[in-house]
């Protein structure tokens, strides 16, 4: 007919009650959606039958935020998976957040921030495209990335030291350059894996150790508020920018053939650190104040100075450097 609603209101005598009125009579109906898990590629009329694959959301205010960015339309604690599979760049930072369970069918992501949440626990490990991961100022004491081997930047900081954080295993995080986990409660950092680190941010743990004798690449360090006692950097001919004040260092080691190219060290507050190791002490003087009054340069803090001259009357044999204090032996006749 010409007007299916027109007839259906006018012709209503004289018509089977199973026969219907129609602009196409030879229309097959159907799911016409193609991302909707019924579809039928048949169908020429859609007649509302489309179903869809769910995930469950069940943080109201993290679906909020998946329908505030367009992702979702209901809060009923599910959202299409076809609508969140797909997505690449997710920022719910500061969105008051719980819970994230969801976020594992975001497949494609390769994006998160989710920090400044209120959130305990964190499970990404089917999130797997993941490269750059900011969870700044949350509630979390442990995280696992071992399925997450794409990262390259991992933001875990607290910038208010109440961070949670007691471990972190980043053995399969190779490709990992940016690093930021401030103000927690390691009190370990195992970096042997991850030689393409290059800026590394660890101030306000409970560090006594930080070896990057293998993190070459390094250009940024910062470690200060720690317990750290020694602190080679000698295999960092990249490095170009250091702070380690406020920790327990009596050893540091600069010397690297780098240290012309350094914008600035801070080395403050380390009450027992009299010595740095450094390329050419008199370079270091003129250009780094940040550094204790009690502390001096030295292109040798490891040098016992004394008479070096096993002739003399005063030779000391465990003096590595001569001060000149050498006296003649006199041979009595």
């Amino acid at each position: 007919v010409d007007d299916p609603a027109w007839s259906t209101a006018n012709w209503d005598q004289d018509i089977n009650a199973w026969t219907s009125f129609s602009s196409d009579c030879s229309a097959t109906f159907g799911c016409t959606d193609s991302l909707a898990t019924n579809y039928n590629s048949t169908a020429t009329t859609d007649d509302g039958s489309c179903t869809y694959q769910m995930t469950y959301v069940p943080d109201d205010n993290f679906e909020q935020a998946l329908i505030d960015l367009g992702l979702d339309d209901i809060l009923d604690d599910l959202v299409r998976t076809v609508s969140i599979d797909t997505v690449t760049n997710l920022n719910v930072s500061n969105k008051n957040i719980s819970d994230l369970t969801g976020i594992e069918e975001f497949s494609s992501l390769t994006i998160l921030n989710c920090g400044y949440n209120p959130m305990l626990t964190l499970n990404i490990s089917q999130n797997i495209n993941l490269i750059d991961l900011r969870c700044a100022n949350n509630n979390l004491s442990s995280i696992n990335l071992q399925n997450n081997t794409a990262l390259t930047t991992l933001v875990l900081t607290s910038f208010t030291f109440s961070g949670m954080i007691t471990n972190l295993d980043l053995s399969n995080n190779t490709a990992l350059s940016y690093l930021r986990c401030e103000n927690n409660q390691l009190t370990n950092l195992d970096l042997s894996h991850n030689t393409a680190l290059t800026k590394l941010y660890c101030d306000g743990n409970q560090l006594t150790h930080l070896d990057v004798s293998v993190n070459s690449n390094l250009v940024r360090l910062s470690c200060p508020f720690n317990q750290i006692t020694n602190l080679d950097l000698s295999q960092l001919g990249l490095l170009y920018a250091l702070t380690c004040k406020d920790n327990q260092l009596t050893n540091l080691n600069l010397r690297n053939g780098n240290n012309l190219n350094y914008g600035a060290i801070n080395t403050t507050n380390n009450p027992n650190l009299y010595c740095i190791d450094v390329d050419d002490p008199t370079w270091s003087i003129a250009n780094w104040s940040n550094v204790d009054s009690w502390t001096s340069f030295s292109s040798n803090c490891n040098s016992v100075y004394g008479c070096t001259d096993p002739t003399a009357s005063n030779y000391d044999a465990t003096a590595t450097d001569d001060d000149g204090s050498c006296i003649a032996a006199c041979n009595i006749i």
